[in-house]
């Protein structure tokens, strides 16, 4: 297994006073390229329900929500396969949006993404 990314965002509370433009929008470079994201694994980290979006491109973040892979408001780890699937070229970035219902929430997640059909919970520490 090749780990595409392995991104760890953590912020405090919201990005913005207004619900609507709390969320923070985090961009991560990938670890490998030349392979194609397959699947993922991403859970927050405290166990708060997390708005989480995770989007692949190579520019600027998606523009709507439809835009994303993978969305969810939960508080579990999941694992799911990327499709279609993405090759990952040294200007594709990982866009992960994060929001907590509550202003004085933290926000601790981590995403891995690899080349694999699935990808497994990591093993080291975030």
């Amino acid at each position: 297994m090749v780990t595409l990314f392995d991104a760890t965002v953590n912020h405090q509370g919201w990005r913005d006073p207004l619900f609507e433009n709390a969320g923070w929008q985090d961009v991560v470079a990938p670890l490998a390229t030349g392979l194609s994201a397959r699947s993922f694994w991403v859970a927050p980290i405290n166990a708060e329900a997390t708005d989480i979006q995770l989007g692949l491109t190579e520019g600027p973040p998606p523009a709507t929500q439809s835009g994303y892979f993978f969305v969810l408001h939960a508080n579990v780890q999941q694992q799911r396969a990327i499709s279609p699937v993405y090759p990952v070229t040294p200007n594709t970035r990982l866009h992960i949006y994060t929001r907590v219902p509550i202003n004085t929430m933290t926000i601790a997640v981590r995403a891995v993404l690899s080349d694999q059909a699935t990808t497994p919970p990591p093993t080291t520490p975030p």
